[in-house]
């Protein structure tokens, strides 16, 4: 069947191919041949390796390859120049080559959740410079470059469930920031550069090891506001993320206050 919908897809010089749930071990080496395709899928099959010559899919603009085993990031996704959006969640990748991500110039989402991974290669993230979303949360990073402030298109960064214990303070330089996810970490403090980050509407900082929040998160005109299962509020009855409760901010600085003095 998969052999068949290849064939399909290039008798039709189609745009997309979906192969997911196929139980592919390997794809086809004849999908290289599919140099009209901008969107290609095959997620949640069990996937170690791509084909030798992948790189010549030079119009693909979507990629999905989640659920399957790859253990490191591709080096053959360095020929895929024009590639917008990469989505790579629920493998086992440890690392990833500053040489491949350093390539990938035009992504402007990147999904690497649920892998394996410890750190960032500081040398990869400046050619990120049309990257909206990064998604790397449930992996095992404990700390994070200051080259992330290169990232100056990023609207969402999503780095929950991890081992974080500080944030770069050059985090201040993501102006464009929106939303951002730092909740079942281990952080017990946030970067007074936070406040620089004037676009934050949402900020979710909930189950970490926090004490006292900086000052200048008052600069910030948030929407929504998690902070529950940290030492400043050690009891909640309900959690914020099952009922969306939201607290304003102006009673958690008058909270911050009452902490300080205490």
């Amino acid at each position: 069947e998969v052999f068949v919908r290849v064939r399909k897809a290039l008798q039709s010089r189609a745009r997309s191919l979906s192969l997911d749930c196929c139980k592919l071990t390997e794809l086809p080496q004849s999908i290289v041949q599919l140099h009209c395709i901008a969107s290609l899928s095959a997620k949640y099959n069990e996937l170690e390796n791509l084909p030798q010559g992948i790189g010549a899919l030079g119009q693909l603009t979507y990629l999905n390859l989640g659920g399957n085993r790859l253990d490191t990031f591709p080096e053959a996704l360095s020929d895929l120049v024009c590639l917008k959006k990469l989505h790579l969640f629920k493998n086992s990748i440890r690392t990833i080559p500053h040489s491949v991500l350093g390539s990938l110039s035009n992504l402007t989402l990147l999904n690497l959740n649920d892998n394996l991974i410890t750190e960032l290669p500081p040398l990869g993230l400046p050619s990120l410079s049309q990257l909206q979303l990064l998604s790397l949360s449930g992996n095992h990073i404990r700390s994070l470059p200051p080259q992330l402030s290169s990232l100056k298109s990023l609207t969402h960064l999503h780095l929950e469930n991890n081992h974080l214990q500080t944030l770069p303070r050059q985090i201040g330089n993501l102006t464009k920031l929106q939303k951002l996810y730092l909740q079942k970490n281990k952080l017990q403090s946030l970067p007074q550069s936070i406040g620089l980050c004037r676009s934050l509407v949402v900020v979710d900082a909930s189950c970490n090891e926090i004490d006292l929040f900086p000052r200048e998160i008052q600069k910030l005109n948030l929407v929504e506001f998690y902070y529950e299962c940290n030492p400043l509020v050690p009891c909640v009855p309900v959690p914020a993320e099952e009922h969306e409760e939201v607290l304003p901010l102006a009673e958690l600085v008058a909270r911050m206050l009452v902490r300080t003095t205490e």
